[in-house]
């Protein structure tokens, strides 16, 4: 059974300009996701940005990575935290957001901390993995993201297809084709991320991959080609976030 709650956003709580809050969502806890928001926030941090990375997946996935790593500091401004007693909402609320990029790592459950993450975001990064696609997560999903989209119209929605072992990346590109023709500011990356057992390896032993660029040299080259479709070209002025006030009265209007 759907777990289903009201929806939270921060009264008042603004994204600076030159600042981004990106959500990675999926229909399900699959690992894929999780390395993909540590991954990207290492690349942030890589372009100069202070990033910290919220887990607020059930797995906690990063938060383990994070532990994992053993104190490196590699990239020393990439931070990551658990969300406490499942309240991404408390936790926003007590962020200095002027000086930190955020991640935030969400469940795909209809609940208080995605509605949170997808409204208080610029940008969901979702990535549909092309090996055994589940037909009907992606759909719930999708429909998910469209009313996300009713309480936060700035949302942009970026589908990238993830490839394994044996998988159907023309089938999986077809399906996000078809998410991103339901939804507003939607596009499909055209990057397309292996997940391989270096990867995976590295993940699980707290390292990313831009610290292992020499065993994984292709990818290093994807997340590069991938930083840049998500972020835009190093330098880039993230567009003004969402104006949460409104999005409150939005929200109001629909629980009506």
């Amino acid at each position: 059974m759907r777990r289903t709650c009201t929806w939270h956003v921060v009264p008042g709580w603004l994204t600076p300009e030159g600042h981004m809050i990106t959500t990675i969502f999926s229909g399900n806890s699959r690992i894929e996701k999780s390395i993909l928001a540590v991954n990207l926030a290492a690349w942030r941090v890589r372009q100069g940005h202070s990033v910290l990375v919220l887990d607020a997946e059930v797995q906690r996935h990063a938060f383990l990575w994070n532990v994992r790593r053993g104190g490196r500091q590699m990239l020393q401004h990439l931070a990551v935290a658990p969300v406490l007693d499942r309240s991404l909402y408390a936790e926003l609320e007590k962020l200095n957001t002027s000086c930190q990029d955020l991640v935030i790592d969400v469940d795909g459950l209809d609940d208080a901390d995605t509605r949170t993450a997808l409204v208080a975001a610029q940008m969901v990064v979702v990535p549909l993995c092309a090996q055994a696609p589940d037909k009907q997560v992606e759909a719930c999903a999708t429909a998910f993201l469209e009313r996300a989209q009713l309480f936060n119209p700035l949302l942009r929605v970026v589908l990238a297809v993830i490839e394994g072992q044996d998988a159907d990346t023309v089938g999986a590109f077809a399906s996000a084709h078809a998410m991103a023709r339901r939804l507003r500011s939607a596009s499909v990356t055209q990057t397309v991320l292996h997940d391989s057992a270096a990867i995976r390896g590295a993940f699980r032993k707290g390292q990313m991959i831009v610290e292992v660029e020499n065993e994984c040299p292709d990818a290093f080259a994807e997340l590069e080609v991938l930083g840049i479709e998500v972020f835009g070209e190093p330098g880039t002025i993230s567009v003004a976030g969402p104006n949460l006030r409104a999005a409150m009265v939005r929200l109001r209007a629909w629980q009506q």
